[in-house]
This record gives C-alpha cells, structure tokens and sequence, in this order.
C-alpha cells in the first residue's frame, strides 16, 4: 500500500493494513482491520486479549478487530480520498 510503514519486530497475522497506515516497533496484530490513516505505538497488541480488544474497538462476532483513527483517540492527518 501507499505509504505504509511497519516497523522492526512486529508480527501481523491474519490482517489487512490499509494506506497512510504507520505501526510501531515490536507490535502485535493479529485478525485486525486497519483504518487509513491510524498511527499504532510501538508495543500495542490488538488481537490478543479479546475482552480488551471489545473496550476499545469494534469486533465482529467472527473476531475481527476494526481499527480506526478514532478508535485510537488520533485526528486524521490526511484529507479523505
């Protein structure tokens, strides 16, 4: 994707990235969906504690966890397409 950018020692599983997307260093995502434009800090864990991923995101009853930059308290940074 366009300007994407994952950092070293993250571990993405089952997932879709979409642009604009930046995630940190030593990551875990797992069965997410990344919005445009969301910012992941280094050592943020999505997908693997369900009950925590409900608190803070969307999660279909298949357990795939919506991400948006929203959803992480972040302003988009881009105008939309």
């Amino acid at each position: 994707f366009f300007n994407t950018q994952v950092e070293t020692g993250t571990y993405i599983k089952e997932s879709v990235i979409l642009p604009k997307v930046r995630v940190g260093k030593n990551c875990k995502l797992i069965r997410c969906i990344v919005d445009k434009g969301t910012v992941i800090p280094d050592g943020f864990e999505i997908g693997v504690d369900a009950a925590l991923d409900r608190k803070r995101f969307l999660v279909t009853e298949q357990g795939i966890v919506l991400v948006t930059p929203g959803m992480m308290n972040q302003r988009l940074h881009y105008e939309r397409d």
